[in-house]
Parts: C-alpha cells; structure tokens; sequence
C-alpha cells in the first residue's frame, strides 16, 4: 500500500477536526468583542501594510535613521513624531 494513502485519511481528518474546533472558539470569542477591537485591528493591518510596503521599496522608516527623517514610499518627508499621523491619514488601507 502507498504510504502517502495510508496518512492522506488521518491527516484530512484532522485538519477537518481542526477546523471545526477553529469555528466553535471563533463562535464563543466574537460575541465578546466590540467595534473598537475590529477598529483596533484595521489599524494594526494598515501599520502592517505600510511598514511591509516601505520594505519592499527599498525605504527605511525613521526609527531607523539616526537622524529620525524618511521618505515615504508614496513620497511624502516624514519623521518619528509625524509617522504614525501620516499613516493613519494616508494609508489607512482597511475599510472603516
């Protein structure tokens, strides 16, 4: 017998069995929450974004410049005290 059929049977179990213990907590813990936890992390993801998106052009953030300053990827100057106001106005890329 092939040895991947002899674990393909358990295996899909379990992730089926995974799952399903995934939805029943996720059902348990979303009534619990509030419209400032979903707020909360939409602004996480946007930050998430933003910082991978300054990565991936080659752009350093101003907490890593000595001098505290940076372009930002969309071309706006930005330091350590205007960053996160930046973000929050510019590249909030989640829905309300």
């Amino acid at each position: 017998m092939d040895l991947r059929l002899q674990f393909a049977a358990p295996q899909k179990y379990r992730r089926h069995l995974a799952r399903a213990k995934f939805e029943e907590a996720w059902q348990a813990y979303l009534p619990g929450c509030i419209d400032a936890d979903f707020a909360e992390h939409r602004e996480q993801r946007a930050w998430t974004t933003w910082k991978y998106a300054m990565h991936d052009a080659g752009l350093r953030l101003p907490t890593q410049l000595s001098c505290g300053r940076a372009r930002c990827f969309c071309g706006a100057e930005i330091d350590i005290a205007s960053m996160s106001p930046h973000v929050n106005e510019h590249h909030n890329l989640g829905p309300p």
